[in-house]
């Protein structure tokens, strides 16, 4: 079952289709309107018709990756260009992507070919000025295979089959602007098997920034 959840409303997939409840203020549900939606609701979109491969929930908007590798959202969307939209919308920047992960105004997408890029703004509300990638923009990572990719508060972490790789800024405030290596694949399978969850990983790491010293 795939389903993903904000501090204000929640999306699932049920029987392949996608079925969601919330505050709905700024129409992230999809549905036509800003109405709280108390119980979950059948949306009724039905994409590009190849079925529903990754949802992701962000406050004020919702993003739908299918099988296909088309990007729709619906809601406040701050990722170039900037949207309010009450129905899902297919994003035409974005195509052939295998994964994808955003936090609030900045994401990160892999292609079927296994490219990486970045796209949004890093540095909102924190000390260092703005980095900005209107464009979807690839990146270079010293990889071959990537697992997966996740973003959180101006961070992104990518594993890969040659290590760990981080993007943005820091809990220090440093900014990282090509994806950099935090530890090798096999130092750290084993604290990611025992945690399973990337997020948690990711969280661990940022608030720690030596926190590989002590693990790795």
């Amino acid at each position: 079952m795939l389903f993903s959840a904000s501090s204000t409303h929640s999306l699932v997939v049920i029987d392949g289709k996608l079925h969601g409840c919330g505050t709905n203020i700024c129409g992230q549900l999809g549905l036509g309107h800003h109405n709280r939606v108390f119980e979950f609701a059948e949306i009724g979109e039905p994409f590009d018709g190849t079925g529903i491969r990754f949802i992701k929930c962000l406050d004020n908007v919702s993003y739908i990756l299918t099988n296909a590798g088309n990007v729709f959202c619906c809601g406040k969307c701050t990722i170039s260009p900037n949207l309010d939209l009450l129905y899902f919308k297919f994003r035409k920047i974005f195509h052939n992507i295998k994964m994808i992960d955003f936090d609030s105004h900045f994401g990160v997408a892999v292609d079927f070919d296994n490219s990486i890029y970045v796209i949004g703004t890093i540095g909102r509300f924190v000390q260092e000025p703005e980095i900005k990638y209107d464009a979807l923009t690839k990146c270079e990572i010293e990889a071959n295979i990537i697992h997966k990719i996740c973003c959180v508060s101006n961070y992104a972490m990518v594993l890969t089959d040659a290590g760990l790789f981080g993007f943005g800024i820091r809990s220090d405030f440093q900014s990282i602007t090509s994806f950099k290596k935090i530890c090798e694949y096999g130092s750290i399978i084993d604290f990611v098997c025992t945690i399973n969850d990337m997020l948690l990983l990711l969280w661990f790491l940022i608030k720690w920034d030596n926190l590989t010293d002590i693990l790795f």
